[in-house]
Parts: C-alpha cells; structure tokens; sequence
C-alpha cells in the first residue's frame, strides 16, 4: 500500500529487525520515535481513514500465542491465534476492527523472535496436540507484508513443526513474499470471497475478488494449500446469482484437490 503518511516508533522496536525492513522500505515517510503511552496520550479521536494511513511499530508485550475467543454454548474449533499487530489499511465496512480498537495507527508488531520462540516451545510442550494456527484475527495476514516480510519469518518456523499448521488469511494478492519459501505443506494460504458488486462497495482498498482467486491459483500452481472464506455471507437483491457466478469461477480456476478448507460465517 502507498500513501503512509507517518510512522511511530516505540524505543523498544527501534532495532528489531522488522523495524529495520519498514524504514527501508518508505524512506520519505516521516518517523517520530515515541512510547505507546506517549501516542494515544498525544494522539486522541484519529478518524478512522488517517488512522489507516499510520504506522506505529511497537512490541506485543504480552502473550504473543492465543487461543482463539470461543462463543458461549458453542463447540469451539480449537483455533490459536497469532496477532502480528492491530489493524488494517483496508476499508471493509462490515469489520469489527472498525470499531474495535480505535487506536490512532496501524500497530505493527516487531518482536518476531520472541512470538516464533513461543510458538516452538508451546507446541512442543504438546507433541499429542495439534494446532492450527492463524495471523488473521486482528489484522489481514498479507496486507503489510511487503513491508514487513511477516512471512519470510513464519513460514520457515512452521516448516519444521510436526503438529502445527498455519493460516495466513487475507484479502490482498500480496504473496509475492512466499514463492521461493521453504514451507512443507505447514501453511494454507485463504482469501475470504463475496461477490464483485459487494467487493467493491463494501471492501475498499482490498484486492478485487478476481485477483484473489488468481493469486490463489498461484499459489496452488507453486504447490501450496489454498482455502476460502465466504465470510461474512451477505443477502442483497440479486445475491443467489451473485455468488453462484463467484463460486463457478472459483471452480474454473482452482484445483479442489488443493483446497484445505472452505467456510462459511
């Protein structure tokens, strides 16, 4: 994404390498060195489209491995999350990340080495469990990722981890980063999917629903898993023949054999 218009960088992230790789990679984007206390101190009531257009890298302090919040009287899918910041730069207007967090800038978080050293130790603490893991909750997993190379790092992690798998969700074509990846059929690469009319009235800035599909076939032609999120399901004049024409070029373009999983939310 172009047109960051600020970068905030907490003292504790100055050296991390994904610091280093963010500043690199938008030279001309003015930096400002500042705690997190000192920002949402200074920067209060950031309307939502500025705060989409800012960065702020900092530290995840706190466990960086989560299990993914149940709903009560449900039976839970046992999913663990991983929240590699808070936020996102596209502008879907059914997201709960609209109003969830109302922080003045995208939060990315840098400490890469400690959150893969977690995931390690936890999960081989339990060699009889397996996990499945996603980056996706708090933010999209590929959409900063040509900035941050999130991916280089992850993907290589959960190579070797024999009872773990990961899934990096999103709604970019951003996966430039993951050909060339040494992955072991560890990762599932998953576009969430509506409609084209919806797409375009309703996911601003996210890569049309035909791109997505073509960067899935991508992947799977490069020999990775693929899986698809109609997420949230929508009801609109027209929508029976809207998603039947959806799924029918998703059925042109992609191998069922390569798919790990299809949901509906």
């Amino acid at each position: 994404m172009n047109g960051w218009e600020r970068i905030w960088i907490d003292p504790a992230a100055a050296d991390d390498p994904l610091t280093a790789r963010v500043l690199a990679a938008l030279p001309e984007t003015p930096r400002e060195t500042l705690t997190p206390e000192a920002l949402l101190a200074r920067e209060k009531h950031v309307p939502l489209p500025a705060a989409k257009r800012r960065l702020f890298l900092t530290r995840d302090r706190g466990s960086l491995l989560k299990r993914c919040p149940g709903t009560r009287n449900r039976v839970c899918c046992n999913y663990f999350v991983i929240n590699q910041g808070i936020g996102c730069p596209f502008d879907c207007s059914y997201c709960f990340l609209q109003d969830f967090s109302n922080l003045p800038a995208i939060f990315v978080y840098t400490n890469v080495t400690d959150l893969l050293e977690e995931v390690r130790v936890r999960t081989a603490a339990r060699p009889e469990a397996f996990f499945r893991i996603g980056t996706g909750e708090m933010c999209d997993s590929l959409a900063l990722d040509a900035l941050t190379g999130f991916s280089r790092e992850i993907v290589p992690c959960f190579a070797g981890l024999p009872n773990a798998l990961l899934e990096l969700k999103t709604k970019s074509a951003a996966i430039d980063n993951l050909f060339g990846l040494e992955h072991g059929g560890k990762t599932v690469v998953s576009w969430s999917l509506n409609p084209p009319a919806l797409a375009a009235s309703d996911e601003q800035g996210a890569a049309p629903p035909a791109e997505r599909i073509r960067a899935a076939a991508r992947m799977q032609a490069a020999g990775w898993r693929v899986g698809f999120h109609f997420d949230p399901l929508v009801r609109f004049p027209g929508w029976e023949g809207a998603y039947r024409r959806l799924i029918g070029e998703l059925a042109r373009a992609i191998d069922p054999a390569g798919v790990a999983w299809i949901s509906l939310g």
